[in-house]
């Protein structure tokens, strides 16, 4: 029923009670408090004193918690002495059940089966011959396993009660719990190594490997265990110990460390192998204290086993290439983009891209492309402007009562550089189309009204490091500016490209570099000033030349910088792709630039925003120039020299379906008897509701909000009660919701014109949005959907638990709406690529088919990550590892961006220093910033909408410091005025630093008066309760 890696843990009477390392959680410190129904029974052994206690609950692993369900778990009191015994017994009476069969649990003299398949099985060992003088314990061993879905920890838990006679007589092991997530064996090898320490380079490793060092000296062993690059490893230690005479074999370990575990985890057990013989003389071991004879020889040997990292798959493979499942009914989109637009539907319907102003209305407001502006003019100045600002441009605004602005802005239309021609002198000269429309680019042509073989093409890319006009046909370069042009200097340099001529141009005040690459290498091409018709002086070209190429940059702070610039003249990039792999443990993933052109260095410059200078991998960081830049509201870009960057991500995959913090940190999420059953009766009642029901009447966004309610207290019922009753209940109310849902084909549907799954309540026009946020122009499906599939995950997931097959049945249907938010592959072309997802700012764009001058805009960050979540989740569920492994990519890029734009610690150093105490960016557009929500000023909503849902990877993208000081310095003193749904959140908030005060809070009468429609108590308990128990404070 769990989906966790087992490592067999088989104990003698001396480890068995070293309980540990089975949970992190040493189970001598179980008390009264924790017992479901408390029970003792103590048994005297020679100096042994047994501990038995009932039924506890301690945490199985780092993802979920496990409830000990059978009679007893043994706490060692003080040393064992063994004494002799003919026979022992052990059953196994294992709480659920598993994908996974392991057998050839061996011991000397012992014939034993062991399947984690069925919900029980027993196994038993006998002595070759019942005299008194011997004693033995079966264990496990067991094959090293390489799992292929997702396993985590895994524990076996026993209780150990002793039969009348002399000292222990007869032994009872019952395991208590044991589980695993499903695995393929793979190869041990075993390196006989005669050093005490051993180094592995784990990125070599394409089968697990076990290191045994072995020395004449007992009290030696294997020290240290150097592992050269991170990867999922479990260590075990154990000890041998060699006595006199020909005897039975005691199997046991000693000691098992897991130091990372998750879905490609190796997880190995070992035991101790020592050949005892009993009689009057006492020789002790570290495991077990025996009576012997004699020691004739001595060997204690230590084994670590690594595992093998899994292989690097396509992080960006298709998830489906076929159309859309026909529950889904097709329509055509009332929308358009503007005429001027060449473009291919469904698979270039790029509703959500920095270039969208490009596409719609009149075409006139800009495209915001980190770290310039740029639009078509077509008043007073003619053809394609470019603006850059830097922090001085900064403009601060609405200051509020505590001295903060609420707005944080750079001006527009400054009109710095203008790509034109002597044939534009009004807007009828010429027209502005688009096409080329993609990910992360986009290409803009100016065309003459009276020859169509004269135009000018520019192309946009995210990153572009020059802008760059190619002038085509007879049409004769002009630089316009409406900042005031004061001087014209033509320079020289030896890193430029044959053919690439340099020009320092002063536009009020500030130096910009423009370089002319003339594609027959010669010098009859020049640039003079001339008055304009802006604001005074123009650049003109003395010939047209076709495939002329002009570029213009605001030039470096130092001109010996300039020599990056130098060397990339005269190439440009065309486009942008996103391309890399992952292992699920790290992912490496490379921005690559399209290009055309040359230059000295064989190199464009392109720009990287600051949350990913530190995910630079050491292969591309000697591109890094070191050159920044003022990014607008993304605080300064660095310069590479590179057409190919590599990242590398460290990915956390601790997060997983129970709640998560970073202050748990070695702890395991667990919880008391009396934690489950508050949680059982806040369950069973928020489930007394006909889930549909409730539901079917509510836009896009709400339905979400609600039905992952009621999942995530399916969720609690199933992994954290585990009350088969309550679970079946939930489970069957939840998929009866999500199949009149499904089946309901008038709500969602397909959009043929720009590849999207949309809502029927507000398709039909572009100014009235009110009825689902705009969902049929594109707004917020990430943050609408994420819900959705997330609830679809955890139904998948407790059904499966269960034997069904649900989201097997309906993936289809799932993954369409992952296809319109996230699709990862050109292959599939029903939907654009990553509509929502920009991999160079870090995060999404809320915002859809929406003309604003100042770009596009998110407001919830928080239910952007939800969405990442969500397909992580469901991922896990079906199986799908380059979408699990691309969505914890996404995360771990999130949480930077989260940190860097939108979530200011004290410690910011990329916003203005003026804003980062209001905490949050508010509303974000590329070119402003606003603290406040689009439906008030409330504190509490302009923070708790940066929160909205709370989750297990909100943990990652809140920081314990952020979170501290957005309490102390805010929200606290705002507790006391906050109402409604609103002040729960922030409640719930509060237990990523305080999981005991807001435990407490959601204890009090009346919680439910103040939990959003989208919370729920059963939820908020187990959250704020889970890590507050498990960190000792409840």
């Amino acid at each position: 029923m769990f989906t966790k890696s087992f490592f067999a843990v088989l104990l003698s009477a001396s480890a068995l009670l070293q309980a540990a390392p089975l949970n992190k959680r040493d189970v001598t410190s179980i008390s009264e408090s924790d017992l479901a129904i408390p029970h003792t029974v103590t048994e005297t052994a020679g100096s042994d004193v047994y501990t038995a206690v009932e039924p506890a609950y301690v945490a199985a692993s780092t993802n979920r918690p496990s409830r000990i369900s059978s009679p007893a778990v043994v706490s060692k009191l003080s040393t064992s002495t063994i004494q002799p015994s003919s026979s022992s017994t052990i059953s196994e009476s294992s709480s659920a059940s598993s994908e996974t069969s392991i057998s050839s649990l061996a011991t000397s003299g012992v014939s034993s089966t062991f399947s984690t398949s069925s919900s029980s099985s027993t196994f038993s060992t006998s002595s070759e011959d019942d005299d008194d003088s011997s004693y033995f314990i079966p264990s496990a061993d067991v094959s090293t396993f390489l799992s292929q879905t997702g396993s985590t920890t895994t524990s076996t838990l026993f209780t150990l009660t002793s039969s009348s006679g002399a000292g222990i007589s007869g032994l009872t092991g019952t395991i208590i719990e044991t589980t695993i997530g499903t695995a393929n064996p793979s190869t041990s090898i075993t390196l006989a190594s005669s050093s005490l320490t051993v180094s592995v380079d784990t990125a070599t490793l394409t089968t697990a490997k076990t290191i045994s060092s072995t020395s004449s000296e007992s009290s030696q062993e294997l020290t240290t265990l150097t592992l050269t690059q991170a990867t999922a490893l479990s260590t075990s230690k154990f000890t041998s110990e060699s006595v006199s005479q020909t005897t039975k074999t005691l199997n046991t370990v000693s000691e098992t460390t897991q130091t990372f575990g998750y879905h490609n985890t190796t997880e190995t057990s070992v035991s101790t192998s020592t050949t005892i013989i009993p009689t009057s003389t006492q020789v002790s071991s570290s495991t077990v204290t025996v009576t012997s004879a004699s020691v004739i020889s001595s060997t204690y040997t230590t084994t670590a086993t690594i595992a093998a990292s899994e292989t690097s798959i396509d992080l960006f493979q298709a998830i489906a290439t076929d159309a859309v499942p026909t529950s889904f009914n097709t329509i055509e989109n009332a929308w358009d983009f503007n005429s001027n637009v060449d473009w291919d539907e469904q698979s270039e319907g790029y509703t959500n891209k920095f270039y969208i102003n490009l596409l719609l209305s009149d075409q006139e407001y800009p495209a915001i492309v980190y770290p310039y502006v740029l639009w078509q003019s077509v008043s007073t100045l003619y053809g394609f402007a470019v603006q850059h600002t830097t922090s001085s441009d900064y403009t601060f605004a609405q200051y509020m009562d505590n001295g903060n602005p609420r707005i944080f802005t750079n001006p527009l239309d400054q009109y710095d550089v203008v790509f034109s021609s002597t044939s534009f002198n009004s807007a009828s000269d010429f027209s502005m189309s688009v096409s080329d429309l993609d990910v992360a680019s986009v290409s803009v042509t100016l065309t003459e009204t009276s020859d169509s073989a004269n135009y000018i093409y520019l192309p946009i890319v995210e990153g572009m490091g020059l802008t760059t006009a190619v002038y085509h046909g007879s049409l004769i370069p002009r630089i316009d500016s409406g900042m005031n042009i004061q001087s014209l200097t033509v320079e020289t340099s030896d890193n430029l490209a044959s053919g690439v001529s340099k020009y320092r141009v002063y536009i009020n005040d500030i130096a910009w570099i423009l370089y002319v690459t003339n594609p027959y290498n010669d010098d009859t091409f020049s640039l003079s000033t001339t008055y304009g018709s802006g604001n005074g002086y123009s650049l003109i070209g003395n010939i047209a030349i076709d495939g002329l190429i002009i570029q213009a940059t605001v030039a470096p702070d130092s001109t010996d910088d300039e020599e990056y610039f130098d060397k990339a003249a005269g190439m440009y990039v065309t486009g942008f792709s996103v391309e890399g792999t992952s292992n699920g443990v790290t992912s490496t993933y490379y921005y690559n630039y399209d290009t055309e052109g040359s230059s000295v260095s064989g190199s464009p410059l392109v720009y990287i925003l600051p949350h990913q200078l530190s995910a630079v991998s050491s292969a591309s960081s000697g591109a890094n120039t070191g050159i920044t830049i003022a990014a607008i509201t993304r605080g300064y870009a660095t310069a590479f020299l590179s057409a190919s960057i590599e990242f590398t991500e460290t990915l956390n995959t601790e997060i997983s379906w129970l709640p998560w913090s970073a202050q748990l940190g070695s702890s395991t999420l667990k919880y008391s008897a009396d934690l489950i059953q508050q949680l059982a009766t806040a369950a069973a009642d928020e489930l007394s509701v006909d889930i549909w029901s409730s539901i079917k009447s509510l836009n896009t966004y709400y339905l979400g909000k609600v039905i992952d309610k009621y999942a995530y207290i399916t969720l609690v019922c199933s992994d954290i009660i585990e009350d088969s009753d309550l679970t079946a209940s939930a489970l069957t109310n939840l998929k009866d919701a999500f199949n009149s849902l499904i089946a309901d084909s008038g709500y969602l549907n397909y959009d043929d014109k720009f590849g999207g799954i949309i809502a029927n309540n507000d398709w039909s026009s572009i100014t009235d949005t009110s009825d689902d946020f705009g969902n049929s122009h594109y707004n917020d499906h990430h943050f609408h959907y994420g819900y959705i599939i997330h609830a679809a995950a955890v139904l998948g997931h407790v059904d499966s638990l269960n034997g069904g097959t649900w989201a097997e049945d309906n993936k289809d249907w799932v993954n369409a709406l992952i296809r319109d938010v996230a699709n990862p592959s050109k292959d599939d072309t029903h939907f654009p690529v990553f509509r929502y997802f920009d991999w160079y700012t870090g995060h999404s764009w809320a915002s859809g088919l929406d003309y604003n001058i100042n770009g596009l805009n998110e407001e919830s960050t928080s239910e952007d990550y939800n969405f990442a979540y969500g397909m992580k989740m469901w991922a896990e569920v079906i199986g799908d590892k380059s979408m699990r492994y691309r969505a914890d990519t996404m995360i771990q890029i999130l949480s930077r961006a989260m940190e860097n734009y939108f979530l200011f610690d004290d410690d910011n150093t990329v916003m203005p220093s003026e804003i980062i105490s209001n905490k949050v960016a508010g509303i974000s557009f590329q070119n402003y910033l606003d603290y406040t929500t689009y439906f008030g000023n409330d504190i509490s909503y302009i923070h708790g909408i940066q929160m909205i849902p709370l989750t297990p990877v909100s943990g990652q993208m809140r920081s314990v410091n952020f979170v501290t000081q957005e309490w102390d310095e805010l929200l606290s003193s705002y507790m006391p005025s906050t109402a409604g749904g609103w002040r729960g959140l922030l409640r719930l908030n509060q237990a990523l630093i305080d999981p005991k005060t807001s435990y407490e809070f959601f204890s009090e009468s009346d919680a439910s008066d103040y939990l959003d429609n989208g919370m729920s108590l059963t939820w908020s308990l187990a959250f704020s309760g889970g890590l507050a128990y498990s960190l000792g404070l409840i």
